[in-house]
């Protein structure tokens, strides 16, 4: 039976993959979209800091995997709504909307590193719209519900618990230099297979692109920033939380993150 669940999960996450492409690419044929799809995944398998805790391992994948299918999910409905979200009935407009509440409670709800992915992510989606005065919206009701689950979430009892805890066993500036650290280690780690990313998609998959629609209008670079912030944020909470190095199975969801933020660049760039 747990074979079965991981070769669900194997099909999940990719078919997460090719729903999030298909929705954020437009203005190109689904061939080249299963090709967008194919170089991520493959990325992904090459990268991967730890298969057998992402695929196999059942505590692991219901607490990291599923929610990290969550964002690419609720990523992919996002630009979905952008696009075409004026045509949808009011009916439609409220399933929609319970769909994305129950993607953004398993993403915030299973563990912190979502958590902290989601709201960047969602307060990012915010700002980018608000500098450029469009309608922002469901965005709101998206960032109230993540603010009040994640809330939710550490201050539940036991994560408080947890917590206080860890103030009495953490250094907090040992976190601070422990986390930059790590996160340059990490970025350092994965260029060569960043680098190998950047020049399939721009030798093989760009070209194929007749014409780039980004569907959000923002600063690569600015992204880009935000995305590092985000991934040094993710690694601070575990070196303040835990005192000690981050676990195989919580370095695959800032994996799976730096993965797809850097596939976004290269598309936007």
């Amino acid at each position: 039976l747990l074979t079965v669940y991981s070769i669900a999960i194997i099909i999940g996450i990719v078919g997460c993959t090719y729903f999030f492409v298909r929705q954020a690419i437009i203005g190109t044929t689904p061939q080249n979209k299963i090709l967008a799809t194919s170089l991520i995944s493959c990325v992904l398998l090459a990268g991967m800091p730890s298969y057998f805790e992402f695929f196999y391992w059942f505590s692991a994948y219901i607490c990291y995997t599923i929610p990290c299918m969550a964002i690419l999910l609720l990523s992919g409905l996002f630009f979905k709504l952008e696009r075409e979200q004026n045509s949808f009935s009011s009916l439609k407009k409220r399933f929609y909307f319970f769909i994305a509440s129950v993607l953004i409670i398993i993403a915030v709800g299973c563990n912190e590193l979502t958590l902290i992915a989601l709201d960047c992510i969602i307060a990012f989606l915010v700002f980018a719209k608000w500098r450029k005065k469009s309608s922002i919206g469901y965005l709101w009701s998206w960032l109230a519900i993540a603010g009040i689950f994640s809330a939710a979430m550490l201050f539940a009892p036991g994560n408080f618990a947890r917590l206080e805890l860890c103030q009495e066993i953490s250094d907090y500036s040992h976190g601070f230099l422990f986390s930059v650290l790590f996160t340059t280690q990490f970025l350092i780690r994965n260029l060569p297979l960043l680098a190998s990313m950047a020049l399939m998609y721009f030798f093989v998959l760009a070209p194929r692109l007749e014409e780039k629609k980004a569907q959000i209008h923002v600063s690569p670079y600015l992204f880009l920033l935000v995305s590092i912030v985000t991934i040094w944020l993710m690694h601070l909470f575990m070196f303040i939380s835990t005192d000690t190095r981050p676990l195989e199975r919580t370095e695959n969801v800032v994996f799976v993150f730096l993965l797809f933020a850097w596939a976004a660049f290269l598309y936007i760039v």
